[in-house]
């Protein structure tokens, strides 16, 4: 985003991400949008088209959800401090938001 002067970075797949890519995704501001996300959104912009059979056997299957998708949290959680993200971390003490600037920032949030 830097290099080109972006407002906002999407990366977009037919394929779902790693645990890892959602929380540097998240790190960095970046949104992912999985094969399911696509779909929707292509039928939100054309309700008129039906989904074929390819999608519908994928669909079959149990979707494969990553372990930070499953932890509800909020996408835009800001550190009051520098402004970058907080990201749900785990430490000795449980689950706390902890800023993705770490260590220049040491901001936390506990959950």
């Amino acid at each position: 985003m830097d290099h080109y002067g972006a407002t906002s970075a999407w990366v977009v797949s037919n394929r779902d991400y790693t645990e890892q890519a959602y929380t540097l995704a998240k790190s960095n501001g970046v949104r992912l949008v999985n094969r399911e996300q696509l779909i929707e959104m292509i039928l939100a912009v054309n309700p008129a088209q039906s989904v074929s059979k390819p999608v519908s056997a994928v669909d079959k299957k149990p979707p494969v959800v990553p372990v930070a998708a499953t932890i509800e949290e909020p996408d835009d959680l800001e550190c009051p401090k520098c402004g970058y993200l907080l990201v749900k971390r785990k430490g000795k003490r449980g689950e706390f938001y902890g800023c993705s600037n770490f260590p220049k920032c040491r901001h936390t949030l506990s959950t």
